[in-house]
């Protein structure tokens, strides 16, 4: 259980801070904290070649007994803190909250990580970092598991090396998911709403559809979402008071957001303009020292990562496109270019219990529009990834396809109360001006993609403190309590029901065999598992793996380490991209006594460094060689 190491650090240093600044805007303090130990120790770790579970206790045991060291004169962080005055109408909300947390916290730690992403890079590049004691880029077929930017899976394994297995990875993106509750209830605090408008503004994010799904993950768009709102609160904070603290604390925030998606660079683009203009306005020497200070603390949290990137790929974003697949910035600019994405975007949050007529009628209005309107085809090659085609796809509970419909209705009606009633120059207008942008640069950039809807959540979550606050001031008096409880019973099957992670019904957490969890509802489960019996028969535990660029190879590790124990060794072998280049000291006395392929194309014969491995066992999904 050293897995409560880093977590005994969270809190201490949170009730340290709790008793100087109040505890919302501490917890975002600890936050960018933990996030650079995890960041300085996995840097500094794997450079010295001890990136193990030995060196990550030595670490966190040593912050731990140095915050203690340094906090022992303050005899009050013995004492229980004091439960904050609730009042009856935050007591309901904060009941709505529990009814999402509670169980979506049970479902991440329970059920087994199961989404396709994890399974492919965001996991399989953690067991690679810690069998090779370090996070430098190595020969993968698969090379999202290098160039894909990695905060999210360095603190995946922090926890699951302290905790001895995969049960906390997916409580990174839910104890994000706290977390952004804080930032926006903090947010709408800023922008003027009383108690029951920053309780609100905390429940619209917790029951969004997109944001549940994804809390149970290991995907990536709740923590992004957390450390942009951690650089909006502070960059607000800065823009009204100038200083330094608040200079470090956005650019550790932005620093943190970047390292963990490339998205970012979307979504704060335009607050990082507001804090341009904003200084522009003051033209003050020592407060642009203070946001030069803060840009280099962003390059200096993504320095590591950048420059793996560059030597590999000649440039710190890494491939602008995958092997096989079309790049993922649009072909060309323009404005029926942009109106397209942004239309297709928002369309992707409007799916209905499938088989309404209503459906077909917006798509073909859609369509229509295109033609007659933008002049340009609905699925114009130079705006969509890969091949994908339009269509406004059902009422779902998939994690990268749940939209937010009635968030997205709300925002659309807030946007025309708002208009008709705020002056144009007022902080809240810019605010919304800003957001707008982050979604127009979103649209400007990227191809349409139809699991788009994951993507959008970091920027549903930036515009919440804006429409609770809104809510707040014209709507909430009358029918607060009603809009409470409508958006929790609305959310509840995504909570208990997710496709991925049902509480009832067939495949469900409780009664379902872990290792068939794994590949929930994937046509090769059958076929994986028979192919990891007959490698855990071989008696090998050194194994070369053959595998496509989505291939699910995370249930390897874990299937074959049940099968063949702790000590199994799987590196990627016949790689063809440029991650090969590596090849020649990693394959260094690499000799495996058999062969896994993922690939869908499974010859009789593979030969590795002149041994050639015959086909033991061929499957439609997965086959075996052995010498």
């Amino acid at each position: 259980m050293l897995i409560v190491l880093p977590i005994l650090f969270f809190v201490y240093l949170w009730r340290w801070l709790s008793l100087r600044i109040a505890w919302r805007e501490a917890f975002l303090w600890v936050a960018v904290v933990w996030g650079i130990l995890v960041t300085g120790s996995t840097e500094l770790l794997s450079l010295a070649g001890v990136l193990t579970p030995s060196g990550l206790i030595i670490f966190w045991l040593f912050v731990l007994l140095l915050l203690v060291w340094a906090c022992r004169p303050e005899s009050r962080l013995l004492a229980l803190p004091r439960w904050p005055m609730l009042t009856r109408l935050a007591w309901v909300f904060l009941a709505c909250i529990l009814v999402i947390f509670i169980p979506t916290g049970l479902a991440a730690i329970i059920s087994p990580p199961n989404y396709s992403d994890g399974l492919s890079y965001h996991l399989p590049r953690v067991m690679h970092w810690l069998q090779t004691q370090s996070v430098a880029f190595y020969p993968t077929s698969i090379d999202r598991q290098l160039h894909h930017n990695p905060w999210s899976e360095y603190a995946i394994l922090h926890l699951m090396a302290l905790a001895g297995g995969d049960w906390p990875a997916q409580l990174v993106q839910w104890f994000a998911g706290l977390g952004c509750l804080v930032a926006i209830s903090l947010l709408a605090g800023l922008f003027g709403a009383d108690q029951r408008g920053q309780w609100l503004a905390a429940l619209l994010a917790a029951s969004m559809p997109s944001f549940i799904m994804q809390i149970t993950s290991t995907m990536t768009d709740v923590t992004t979402g957390f450390w942009v709102l951690c650089f909006v609160f502070f960059s607000l904070q800065w823009m009204k008071h100038p200083g330094w603290l608040m200079a470090l604390g956005l650019g550790i925030a932005l620093g943190l957001a970047v390292l963990t998606k490339a998205t970012t660079y979307l979504y704060a683009f335009p607050f990082v303009l507001w804090l341009g203009t904003d200084w522009i306005r003051r033209r003050n020497l020592a407060e642009l020292a203070q946001l030069a200070v803060a840009a280099g603390l962003v390059l200096t949290l993504t320095a590591g990562h950048h420059l793996r990137n560059y030597d590999l790929y000649g440039s710190p974003l890494g491939p602008i496109y995958a092997p096989g697949e079309s790049p993922y910035q649009n072909a060309f600019f323009s404005v029926p270019g942009v109106a397209s994405n942004l239309i297709r975007n928002l369309a992707l949050h409007i799916g209905l219990p499938g088989g309404w007529p209503v459906t077909q009628w917006m798509q073909a209005g859609i369509q229509q529009f295109h033609e007659q309107v933008l002049g340009i085809s609905m699925n114009e090659p130079g705006l969509n990834f890969l091949s994908t085609k339009f269509m406004i796809h059902p009422l779902t509970r998939i994690e990268d396809r749940a939209g937010n419909l009635l968030h997205l209705l709300l925002l659309f009606a807030g946007a025309i109360l708002f208009l008709l009633k705020t002056p144009w120059r007022s902080p809240q207008m810019i605010y919304f001006g800003v957001c707008l942008l982050a979604g127009l640069a979103f649209s400007a950039y990227l191809r349409w993609q139809p699991w788009h809807t994951r993507l959008h959540t970091p920027i549903f979550l930036v515009c919440i403190p804006w429409l609770a606050w809104l809510l707040d001031r014209h709507f909430f008096p009358r029918w607060g309590n009603v809009l409470a409880i409508s958006l929790v019973l609305l959310s509840l099957p995504w909570v208990f029901y997710g496709r991925s992670k049902p509480f009832w019904g067939s495949g469900n957490i409780f009664t379902t065999p872990r290792e068939s969890l794994y590949l929930i509802d994937r046509p090769e489960a059958d076929d994986y598992i028979a192919g990891m019996d007959v490698l855990g028969a071989s008696g090998c535990n050194t194994i070369g793996l053959v595998a496509h660029v989505n291939a699910m190879e995370y249930p390897a590790w874990v299937f074959l380490q049940d099968r063949l124990g702790e000590d199994l060794v799987i590196k990627h072998i016949l790689v063809t991209d440029e991650s090969s280049r590596q090849g020649d000291s990693y394959w260094q006395g690499f000799e495996p006594c058999a062969v896994l392929s993922l690939y869908l194309d499974t010859p009789e014969t593979i030969t590795f460094k002149e041994q050639a491995y015959h086909l033991a066992r061929q499957g439609q999904w997965v086959g075996v060689y052995l010498p």
